[in-house]
């Protein structure tokens, strides 16, 4: 009797420092570290403009934008509202945007769109990039004439030039050099021209309007 007694007594014992092992297993595997996975996120680089300006008239805007940093950059413009297209323009230029300004010139109660650009270099010369709008349809690209090809205007011309809109009218400006000034000091004062819009054969343009020498 007493034999059977402690072979019970022995059989839990054995079962019971067997529980303890599994458990004490059980919570040794509950703290060990878990791995933990990183999770790269992906690099997204944000795209950089050199310039960037928002135009709106009435219900129609114009987002202009430049990209790259050199003597050639490429010019992106995107209008909205439009009603038959709203296409978006891509113009490869020399030089950066300096302005880029929005107005009725012609008076037909829409817009048009000047972008002015600098070259590269000392000289920095002037352009004017140009769109007007075909009513509510859609715009267009408008010439503006250079000034380096124009006799009346060309003499004394080295660049630097401005741009500004007055009224109805595009205004340029930029400094009258004589024979053997430096780039650095013009000495013939400031020619002032005023242009105007009118409709050509093919498409609108800038025309001379008036000169005068200040």
């Amino acid at each position: 009797m007493k034999s059977s007694k402690t072979i019970i007594y022995l059989t839990i014992t054995v079962m019971t420092i067997i529980g303890c092992n599994d458990q004490t297993e059980n919570q040794s595997q509950d703290n060990k570290p878990v791995d933990t996975i990183k999770i790269q996120e992906p690099n997204i680089e944000k795209e950089t403009y050199s310039f960037q300006k928002l135009l709106q008239f009435k219900d129609m805007s114009f987002d202009i934008k430049t990209k790259g940093s050199g003597s050639l950059r490429q010019l992106i413009i995107q209008p909205k509202g439009f009603e038959e297209t709203n296409k978006k323009f891509e113009l490869e230029i020399d030089g950066k945007v300096t302005d880029a300004q929005v107005a009725d010139l012609n008076s037909d109660g829409f817009p048009e769109l000047l972008i002015f650009t600098q070259s590269a270099g000392s000289g920095t010369y002037g352009n004017v990039i140009a769109f007007s709008a075909n009513g509510a349809k859609s715009m267009s690209q408008v010439y503006f004439p250079p000034t380096s090809e124009n006799p009346k205007l060309n003499k004394g011309y080295m660049g630097h030039d401005s741009f500004l809109i007055n009224e109805s009218s595009l205004i340029q400006e930029f400094p009258i050099y004589k024979e053997g000034d430096p780039n650095s000091k013009p000495t013939g004062g400031i020619r002032r021209i005023q242009y105007k819009l009118v409709d050509g054969e093919a498409a609108r343009k800038f025309v001379v309007d008036k000169i005068s020498d200040i």
